[in-house]
């Protein structure tokens, strides 16, 4: 089953998760796949922009990286406390 609701979470000072309708109940092992905006656009200006599909090619989820995720990762093994595991913020120049 699905949340079947949009689910707005801010994970970090400049960091967000907008999990939409199609987002499973569940949330062990829900994105099969992600796509970023590079993947997409090539060099763009702007936050690195994450978006999850489940292993269906559906869209669930779509994550806004910000720059506080470099401080976390500082801090090796630690999960954040909602657990949502963030990619490195890559270059987005």
């Amino acid at each position: 089953m699905a949340i079947g609701r949009f689910d707005f979470k801010v994970t970090g000072p400049t960091t967000a998760y907008l999990r939409l309708p199609t987002y499973p109940d569940t949330a062990v092992g829900a994105s099969a796949r992600t796509v970023t905006l590079p993947d997409l656009m090539g060099a763009y200006q702007g936050p690195y922009v994450v978006f999850d599909f489940d292993k269906d090619g559906v869209l669930i989820g779509i994550e806004i990286v910000g720059d506080d995720v470099e401080a976390e990762q500082d801090r090796p093994g630690e999960v954040p406390a909602d657990g949502i595991q963030r990619r490195p913020n890559r270059s987005r120049a």
